[in-house]
């Protein structure tokens, strides 16, 4: 990704572009934008000596974007036995000086959770004389998750209800399918709330002054390209070799998937660093399965 968006910005051959990556934790979205590298390459190219770009703290909060600011309007009706009929809601996320809010995932996870038989969904990018907005962790959906959970418990109030069993009446379940197109599969909602009506806080009494609540939410998967090359070892170990650091643990993931292809154990032991440094035209370190 690095390389693709400094060729195409800078105009320079992406074959020319190498990149050392370093792992760098979890996958979080604002990841996915680059920032300083295409500077650091205009400023070597004009110095003709390697160039280091390090910001502050102070300058990430101002120039990697801050999240979005928004208005979200939501309405949902029910019967009188908590079986939600139908639902609306209307985002207005703030962009920034540029268009590319998260309207769009907000617009998809408000209403995810639940098997709601009419969904009118609509959201708008708003550009505004602000910075440009950024990725933070699963951009659009906390936004939404708020305005939906906090009307639902509004609801429950109103129909004398227990909000989780108001959750459990509406949850969506494996083949519902959700107002954006797909159908969800091994959608785990049902057994979150199993397990929070079954753990003892729930039932367990609350001290004078105190309240108890709790809300959900929704995120999916967004995949990119990538590639893996396996080798199996003299040891009958296989090695998983991938161009792209570890985010988030995709290397246990990935050796996770090539044990079950090749149907030996993931982790009859622990996923090791190779005895040797991976070849030069690797750019992230094997992992051993």
């Amino acid at each position: 990704m690095i390389r693709a968006y400094t060729s195409k910005l800078l105009d320079i051959d992406i074959a020319t572009i190498k990149l050392n990556p370093a792992e760098f934790g979890g996958s979080f979205g604002g990841k996915t934008l680059i920032y300083l590298e295409p500077v650091a390459v205009m400023l070597s190219k004009k110095s003709g000596r390697p160039v280091k770009v390090q910001m502050t703290r102070e300058e990430v909060f101002r120039g990697s974007g801050p999240t979005s600011g928004a208005t979200v309007e939501v309405k949902i009706g029910a019967k009188k036995d908590g079986s939600t009929v139908a639902a609306q809601q209307v985002l207005k996320f703030q962009a920034g000086a540029f268009p590319g809010s998260p309207v769009q995932p907000g617009c998809m996870c408000g209403f995810a959770l639940y098997d709601l038989p009419n969904v009118d969904v609509v959201g708008y990018d708003v550009v505004s004389n602000r910075p440009k907005v950024a990725a933070y962790r699963a951009p659009g959906a906390p936004i939404m998750s708020f305005a939906v959970e906090s009307l639902l418990d509004d609801l429950a109030h109103k129909l004398h209800m227990d909000p989780l069993t108001l959750r459990e009446k509406n949850a969506a379940r494996n083949g519902s399918r959700t107002y954006y197109g797909p159908s969800h599969q091994n959608v785990g909602f049902e057994t979150v709330l199993t397990t929070v009506k079954n753990h003892p806080h729930w039932e367990s009494s609350v001290k004078a002054g105190h309240g108890r609540g709790f809300a959900c939410g929704f995120w999916f998967n967004v995949g990119g390209e990538s590639t893996a090359r396996a080798h199996t070892n003299e040891d009958g170990s296989v090695t998983a070799a991938t161009g792209s650091p570890d985010i988030g643990g995709s290397r246990a993931s990935i050796g996770m998937m090539v044990a079950e292809v090749l149907g030996i154990p993931a982790f009859a032991s622990a996923l090791r660093w190779p005895t040797r440094p991976p070849s030069a035209s690797l750019t992230s370190p094997a992992a051993r399965v």
